[in-house]
């Protein structure tokens, strides 16, 4: 997705501290002790084509963290800042759709 300002991109290990701050900014994302920078960055050399991010303006204001078994994909974690969960971020985002 490539519109407005907003650019989906594949993570990267910079970006976790932004990750983990917008997890933490969501009401009802829970945060464990073992979500750790180290841990996150593990979960992303393992995954690294189903982890991504959505700047929005230079922002991260989204992230999505999936993964492939070699059969399965599993969507883990998808946040979208509160901020910008009313306008159907999160279905653009996951789909990578730019329009409605």
């Amino acid at each position: 997705m490539e519109t407005a300002g907003c650019q989906i991109e594949r993570a990267q290990a910079a970006d976790t501290d932004a990750m983990l701050n917008l997890w933490r900014c969501i009401p009802g994302i829970g945060v464990r002790p073992s979500d750790t920078d180290q841990s996150l960055r593990a979960f992303m050399n393992r995954n690294p084509s189903t982890c991504l991010v959505l700047r929005i303006d230079g922002r991260l204001m989204g992230t999505v963290l999936g993964g492939f078994d070699g059969h399965r994909g599993y969507i883990y974690h998808l946040a979208v800042h509160p901020d910008y969960q009313a306008e159907d971020t999160a279905r653009r985002f996951l789909t990578g759709c730019a329009g409605s």
